[in-house]
């Protein structure tokens, strides 16, 4: 049921008395004016993040709070401060205050930005590694369902079953999950509506999981949504593993974890969610396909990167993320496809004698259906060189020659025909060869012999030029 604009006044003052609302509440996520009695500053705000069990409050005053706390640092305190929130965070030179921006390096990817030190401290992290495609959530439930079935039933971002991407799909059992932060996916539900039509459409059933979601929304989806206001990524896992407990309910499944099967999840888990290094990338792309040989820089899973086939050497630039799927070499993936699709000669042989036995090649030339093969016709003696895949496709070529001469014999009767049916006393001595070719042709009325083509032939009233002077009395 839709909250009242009393409602909401009256669950403000109950749980956030230091604000007052100066708008016309429409909606849980609609935004409207807010002030804080202390400050006076205003701002707007989607009125649930007041209301919720963990309510926001005035962000001036957070601001200043913040700032008061971190006035007294220095540098060496500082630093230590960082130490015990972010060990894989450094400080790069000296401490310039809470609000001017410092110089943070990632220890574990390498990479450097400009942040607020307070904001720091707060828990954010290194923007790349939260940039990695992939969330610990998701690589948790991938993990634990990979535990419970067989090798090849857990699919990861799998593409082929509706057009788009699933992060986690089952296919024995039709079944698809995709966890995901509210926070991002509010902006694209769209796009999460979409894919759910397109898996109905299909057969599949789709699961949605969202954290961090407000308590005071309903799940934007009728069935099969989890909903939590955790961050699954940062807060007590055991809330991460009832969601696993949970969806393999659902899938009429049973199954305990231990402390150490947990343990090893978590661990690859975070293996698997962190950014890459530049390192780390060329030592899994020598797992994954040695035969790639990484010549560009790494900077993350969708930035083109300068690669080379040590089989073939090609060079060309691939999307790291499609390499670390299992994508390869174009040229070796053609060649193997052409290798396996390609006719012994034998086999060649047997199938060219069943669509044309009026032809015969020389079998030592034969490389390939692509390849030019040494040919021969048994009718006219004609030699040539067609590509072997010529000669028994669909609608194979053949001999030209003997084509040619068929074709001049079919043109030759119908010509004659014609002549016969307008004209008929007129006679053609020469074999048809164009309709511009001027051929032989005598009158038998007057017995007179001239040299015309068959259009105009065709085209004349009387035919004979001799008869037209002087008709016969």
């Amino acid at each position: 049921m839709t909250k009242t604009h009393e409602t909401y006044i009256h669950e403000l003052s109950e749980r956030n008395p230091g604000i007052e609302c100066l708008g016309v509440y429409a909606g849980a996520t609609v935004k409207i004016l807010h002030r804080c009695r202390k400050c006076g500053h205003e701002w707007l705000v989607r009125p649930y993040t007041l209301v919720c069990k963990k309510p926001r409050g005035c962000p001036h005053c957070a601001a200043v709070k913040a700032g008061k706390a971190n006035k007294s640092y220095t540098t060496e305190t500082y630093v230590d401060a960082l130490s015990n929130v972010h060990p894989e965070i450094e400080l790069v030179g000296s401490y310039p205050g809470s609000h001017a921006k410092a110089t943070f390096r990632c220890v574990r990817c390498d990479h450097e930005w400009k942040a607020m030190p307070y904001s720091v401290l707060q828990g954010h992290g290194c923007p790349r590694c939260a940039k990695s495609g992939t969330s610990f959530m998701e690589q948790v439930i991938l993990g634990a369902l990979r535990l419970v079935f067989e090798d090849g039933m857990v699919l990861h971002r799998d593409k082929s079953a509706i057009g788009e991407e699933l992060d986690i799909f089952i296919p024995s059992l039709k079944t698809a999950i995709e966890p995901g932060s509210w926070a991002l996916h509010e902006k694209r539900l769209w796009k999460d509506k979409q894919k759910a039509e397109l898996c109905r459409a299909a057969g599949i059933r789709l699961i949605i999981i969202y954290d961090k979601y407000p308590d005071e929304i309903a799940p934007p989806f009728a069935n099969d949504c989890i909903t939590f206001q955790g961050d699954f990524n940062k807060d007590d896992h055991a809330h991460l593993w009832s969601v696993v407990t949970r969806l393999l309910g659902s899938l009429g499944i049973q199954h305990e974890y231990s402390t150490d099967e947990t343990a090893i999840i978590e661990a690859e888990a975070y293996e698997r969610s962190k950014a890459l290094t530049h390192d780390d990338f060329v030592a899994r792309m020598l797992e994954i396909n040695p035969t790639i040989e990484i010549l560009g820089k790494y900077f993350n899973s969708n930035r083109r990167i300068k690669c080379k086939c040590t089989v073939c050497g090609r060079e060309w630039d691939a999307v790291p993320s499609a390499l670390l799927a299992g994508d390869g070499c174009w040229d070796c993936a053609r060649a193997a496809i052409g290798e396996s699709q390609r006719l012994t000669p034998d086999a060649f042989v047997k199938s060219l004698m069943s669509i044309d036995p009026t032809i015969e090649i020389d079998i030592s030339t034969y490389r390939g259906s692509h390849a030019r093969v040494k040919a021969r016709c048994l009718r006219c003696g004609n030699e040539w060189e067609p590509a072997a895949r010529t000669l028994i496709r669909k609608n194979p070529c053949g001999c030209s020659e003997c084509r040619k001469r068929d074709r001049q014999a079919k043109q030759d009767a119908e010509y004659k025909a014609e002549l016969e049916r307008s004209k008929p006393h007129i006679t053609c001595l020469e074999t048809y060869k164009t309709r511009s070719t001027k051929l032989l042709h005598r009158c038998e009325n007057c017995g007179y012999m001239w040299k015309t083509n068959p259009a105009s032939m065709l085209k004349s009233v009387h035919g004979c030029p001799q008869c037209a002077k002087h008709p016969p009395k």
